[in-house]
């Protein structure tokens, strides 16, 4: 079911490259840049907060309500703390680009609204997984993604333009909310009292992880917020067209964290964790070496599904590729050092990075598409090294105790 709602949410993505034109695109693409923005600002700690705590309290009805409640309590204050210091932004960043001001306030608007949505599904969303109803959120993200693909259809038969677009991402997002609290009813008390002493934990929660998150939430989007600065719609547009490409690469996720991670952590064989270890960085590596092979040779044909406004982009598109394997190769690793706690020095990719990055804008022409992507690639090379490292010590942690 899993690949259905990826094969889903791939074909809605596609659509909109290949309907709107590169100035709509852009348009769309800054809108959600900023709204992940907005999001990851508006959550911090909380997320966690609430499975750590719910999987002490889940069996209690009373209890669990309650943590429901204080999570909405509190994400509440940060979607509007959020939504304050970034809508200025998104504001500024459109205009930057030309667009018009009652396109602004609409896909302002339209983020908004999800952001809400965003809110009661990642809450509530909180309840079936601990609940272990992983049909549910199967069927929940099955439902949210043919709807978006449904939207998509009327408005591109209609006219689709960056504000319908963004709209039926939000009515999507509208629709998963609304089954997912018709659900939660028969297992929480929808209206239970807030909790001061989960109040407590997950401010100190949100404390620890602001400066982290603030990081990640600017870092991870960075390549878009400097080409709207600096570049222009078309390019802004072939950036957000190749990265739909990646999407491929969000199979492998999964994978590494319901099978891959999860016999990583059991495992407490010194030797036998070395050779796993390896064996699956290997196995990444030939994996990346297929796919690059396969990219490069038939890259029209790849390019094709975009649409015929990218079909000059042979050499990003293999550039943007290699971006990718790298990020989704640290991410592999770091979930492995994660699941044995070798995360210690994981602040060192905060300095590196920034440093790497400002060396970067001395020697890179970021107005370009190549420019940017070659920006992207680099800065993805510091938390790889960091995270090598970090497996590299827990290992050696491990054969000297």
């Amino acid at each position: 079911m899993q690949l259905i709602v990826q094969a889903l949410g791939f074909t809605s993505g596609i659509l909109i490259v290949r309907t709107l034109n590169r100035t709509e695109y852009a348009y769309f693409l800054i809108a959600n840049t900023i709204q992940s923005t907005i999001d990851l600002m508006s959550d911090f700690g909380i997320t966690i907060g609430l499975n750590s705590i719910g999987g002490k309290v889940w069996k209690s009805t009373d209890k669990f309500s309650q943590l429901i409640s204080t999570g909405f309590f509190i994400k509440r204050y940060l979607i509007i703390i959020s939504t304050i210091v970034i809508s200025p932004i998104l504001f500024f960043l459109l205009s930057n680009n030309g667009a018009a001001f009652h396109t602004n306030i609409l896909l302002i608007l339209a983020i908004i609204v999800e952001l809400q949505f965003y809110s009661t599904n990642k809450i509530l969303g909180v309840v079936p997984r601990l609940n272990s109803e992983i049909n549910q959120i199967q069927r929940l993200d099955l439902i949210t993604s043919f709807t978006r693909l449904l939207a998509l259809l009327v408005a591109y038969i209609l006219g689709m333009n960056a504000v319908t677009a963004a709209f039926c991402s939000t009515f999507a997002s509208g629709v998963h909310s609304f089954f997912i609290s018709r659900w939660v009813v028969n297992i929480i008390a929808p209206n239970a009292p807030i909790n001061s002493d989960y109040k407590f934990q997950i401010w100190s929660l949100i404390k620890n992880q602001f400066l982290p998150t603030t990081f990640y939430c600017f870092q991870g989007q960075i390549t878009i917020w400097l080409i709207s600065i600096f570049g222009s719609t078309n390019s802004i547009a072939e950036i957000g067209a190749l990265s739909r490409l990646g999407v491929i690469l969000t199979i492998i996720n999964p994978v590494i964290n319901s099978i891959i991670v999860p016999s990583y952590a059991r495992c407490q064989s010194i030797k036998l964790l070395q050779r796993r270890y390896w064996q699956l960085v290997l196995i990444f590596l030939m994996f990346s070496g297929c796919l690059l092979l396969i990219v490069t040779n038939f890259s029209q044909q790849f390019l094709w599904i975009l649409g015929s406004r990218y079909t000059h982009l042979n050499n990003e598109l293999v550039l943007i590729l290699i971006s990718s394997l790298i990020t989704c190769l640290t991410t592999m690793i770091w979930s492995l050092n994660y699941a044995k706690a070798w995360v210690n020095e994981s602040w060192l990719i905060i300095p590196s990075t920034t440093i790497t990055q400002i060396l970067l804008l001395f020697v890179l022409d970021i107005s370009t598409v190549r420019g940017i992507i070659l920006f992207g690639l680099f800065s993805a090379l510091p938390p790889l090294y960091v995270n090598l490292y970090m497996s590299k010590k827990g290992m050696k942690t491990l054969f000297e105790s």
